[in-house]
C-alpha cells in the first residue's frame, strides 16, 4: 500500500495533470479528514482499521476517478455513499465547476454527516436519504457519471442503476480481485462496453468504466 505522504503527492500530481487547484482541494481534503475522524466515533463512517490510511486507502482511491470524469456532462450519481467516498472527494475535486453530485445513502446517521461536510466545505451536493432500489431521480436531471465503491456486485448494480443510465452515461465502478467473475456472471443478462483501468492504490484493484448498458 502506498504511504500517506506519497498519496498526498499523487493527488497533487493528479491536480496538476487536470489543471485543478491544489490550493483549494488539499485544504478541503484535510478538513474532510479531520471531520471523518471526529464523526467516526459515533457514525462508523469507515472501517476503524483504515483511519490511519485515510489519504492512501480512501482519498487517493476516490480522487483517481476524477481523471475519467467530464464535469460538463450531467451530474454524478453515487450509490451507497457511506462516509462520502468517492462522492465527497469528487465534489471537492470539481468544486470550482458547475458539476453537481447526488449521494444516495440509506443510513440516516451517515446522511447527517454527508450533509454536514457538504455544508462545511460549500460543496455542490444533494444527499438522498433513501435505499438505492427506491431512489427516483428528479425530472430533467441527466446522469453523466455513476459511481459506487464497495457497494454490490455488477449484476445487482446494473439492476439498480439502469433506470438512471442515459445514452452517454458512464459508470465508474471500483473493484478488487474477482471482478472478472462478476463480469462473466453479468453477461447473461446485460450487454455493455467496458474499459478497465488499473488502480493507483492497489495492484489487484481496478476501475471499470461501463458504457452503453442495455438489458438483454
Amino acid at each position: 500500500m502506498i504511504s500517506e505522504q506519497d498519496a498526498l503527492k499523487e493527488i497533487e500530481k493528479l491536480c496538476m495533470d487536470m489543471d485543478l487547484s491544489t490550493q483549494t482541494i488539499i485544504p478541503d481534503l484535510q478538513k474532510y479528514a479531520q471531520e471523518l475522524v471526529r464523526w467516526q466515533k459515533v457514525k462508523n463512517l469507515v472501517s476503524r482499521e483504515t483511519l490511519s490510511e485515510i489519504w492512501s486507502r480512501h482519498f487517493l482511491d476516490s480522487f483517481q476517478l476524477a481523471k475519467h470524469i467530464d464535469p460538463n456532462r450531467g451530474i454524478i450519481l453515487d450509490y451507497g455513499s457511506g462516509g462520502g467516498l468517492p462522492a465527497i472527494v469528487l465534489a471537492i475535486a470539481f468544486k470550482q465547476t458547475d458539476l453537481k453530485v447526488h449521494l444516495i445513502e440509506a443510513n440516516s446517521r451517515k446522511c447527517s454527516f454527508l450533509r454536514h461536510i457538504s455544508r462545511t466545505l460549500g460543496l455542490n451536493c444533494t444527499v438522498h436519504d433513501v435505499r438505492a432500489e427506491s431512489f427516483v431521480l428528479p425530472e430533467n436531471v441527466y446522469v453523466g457519471t455513476i459511481t459506487a465503491r464497495g457497494f454490490t456486485d455488477l449484476s445487482s448494480m446494473f439492476e439498480i442503476c439502469m433506470p438512471h443510465f442515459g445514452v452517454d452515461s458512464v459508470a465508474l465502478l471500483q473493484k478488487g480481485r474477482g471482478y472478472d467473475e462478476e463480469i462473466a456472471a453479468s453477461k447473461s443478462n446485460w450487454s455493455y462496453d467496458i474499459a478497465t483501468f488499473s488502480s493507483v492504490v492497489a495492484p489487484d484493484s481496478v476501475i471499470l468504466a461501463i458504457s452503453g448498458l442495455k438489458q438483454r
